[in-house]
């Protein structure tokens, strides 16, 4: 299958599961407000999902910006996918069961996500607090994280893929360079660091650049007028941080991460949206599993029979 195909593909399924959930107006919670591009790209693939939506969005902002109000009644609230739900990423779980604890007379639904803990122990007091919901809508990315929510009994769980593959290829494309010949590494040096030790890349050190992704290295501009704005913000600043972040940091992100990527003729990477972002640009690649297997689960999922893509874990 080429990876049109399955972008297609892909795409269809979440719009058709998760449109008809989204029945009411909303509100949507947990969006990126720092410089991680696989965090936004899935937002942004979440706001091309969201214009097919006939409801309207009535507030979009960060976790750290939430204040938590009175909401009206019947609003929806869409908690932003990805791979931070578990013991790893605490502070975006802790959020998440606030707000599902808050909210008990409202519908959640907790877009795309990948589920891991370090102790068990900790899934078992998270897994309480979900079944106490009674209209909570659980996605999850891969087979693990499935199979994890519905042996506690919970019920609404989808199968569904990453919330980036709605993203349109289209709009991506305008932003491509041209391709110089050299192959790429993006090395993951966080805490899902994989073990590099036996991995072989075959390839002349004089063609072979290694980096992460650039805007998480160093801010530009644009990102350090964000954190101007987002450093300072008030009551009468906030409006203006959620503007900002949605209107220019987010499509600024998009872009650059496109022009990063775009310019290679093969890649090698343990970060997923990179991956993702490949897939939707056309690009061969070789996905290095990450520590924990949230790769390999998802490349299981959604990826294995894509012709261009090459699986190392």
């Amino acid at each position: 299958m080429t990876s049109a195909e399955k972008v297609a593909q892909l795409r269809a399924l979440l719009c058709d599961t998760l449109l008809p959930l989204i029945n009411n107006d909303y509100i949507f919670l947990d969006i990126p407000y720092y410089s991680n591009p696989g965090d936004t790209l899935i937002w942004e693939g979440t706001e091309c999902l969201l214009k097919e939506c006939s409801y309207k969005c009535l507030m979009k902002t960060a976790e750290e910006c939430f204040k938590f109000p009175k909401l009206r009644e019947n609003t929806i609230i869409l908690l932003q996918g990805g791979g931070n739900w578990g013991d790893l990423w605490d502070r975006h779980q802790k959020f998440r069961l606030k707000v599902i604890q808050k909210y008990k007379n409202h519908r959640i639904i907790i877009l795309p996500q990948s589920i891991y803990y370090k102790e068990l122990d900790n899934w078992e007091k998270d897994a309480t607090e979900l079944f106490k919901h009674p209209d909570l809508h659980i996605c999850v990315r891969d087979m693990p994280s499935c199979e994890l929510v519905k042996d506690k009994n919970i019920k609404n769980v989808y199968l569904l893929p990453d919330m980036a593959f709605c993203i349109n290829s289209k709009y991506l494309l305008q932003f491509e360079k041209s391709n110089n010949g050299r192959v790429l590494w993006v090395k993951r040096q966080d805490s899902e660091m994989p073990d590099y030790s036996h991995l072989k890349i075959d390839v002349d050190d004089t063609t072979l650049d290694i980096q992460d992704w650039p805007t998480m290295m160093s801010y530009d501009f644009v990102q350090i007028n964000f954190y101007r704005i987002y450093n300072r913000r008030n009551f009468l600043l906030q409006g203006l941080t959620d503007l900002y972040a949605d209107k220019i940091l987010r499509p600024h992100i998009v872009k650059e991460a496109v022009r990063f990527i775009s310019q290679y003729n093969y890649i090698y990477t343990s970060r997923l949206h990179v991956a993702i972002l490949s897939v939707l640009l056309g690009k061969p690649f070789t996905l290095i599993d990450n520590s924990y297997g949230k790769n390999l689960n998802l490349y299981k999922a959604w990826l294995s029979d894509i012709d261009t893509i090459k699986l190392e874990s």
